[in-house]
């Protein structure tokens, strides 16, 4: 539902579809957050990217920030699950990529401050 809202963020004035698509999305996420189903110990996302997606529309974020929100919640944390699957996610786990990313944001930080 996520992928849906932030795809009916790119629309024209006048998609219909896009636009009901867009009031839907927005609506339901907004009632999942308040309710308690999220609160699930196997969903990996921790609410961030529906808080960060609803709280910043597509077109306002910044890839780095957004990286750095990510990094925030999600660098070391040792039993990365990924929904209700029953595998790892090595990807999300790998501390190589984490690592790699948290040098990237300090590089582009540091090119900023000069």
């Amino acid at each position: 539902m996520y992928a849906v809202y932030r795809a009916s963020q790119i629309r024209f004035e006048g998609e219909l579809v896009l636009e009901e698509a867009y009031d839907f999305s927005r609506k339901f996420l907004q009632d999942w957050l308040e309710g308690d189903e999220h609160l699930d110990k196997w969903v990996i996302s921790k609410n961030l990217p529906h808080e960060v997606g609803l709280e910043m529309p597509w077109y306002a974020t910044l890839p780095r920030v957004e990286a750095a929100y990510y990094l925030q919640h999600y660098g070391g944390y040792a039993n990365v699950w990924f929904a209700k699957t029953l595998y790892k996610m090595p990807d999300i786990q790998n501390d190589e990529y984490l690592e790699l990313a948290r040098l990237d944001f300090d590089r582009c930080q540091s090119q900023h401050l000069i």
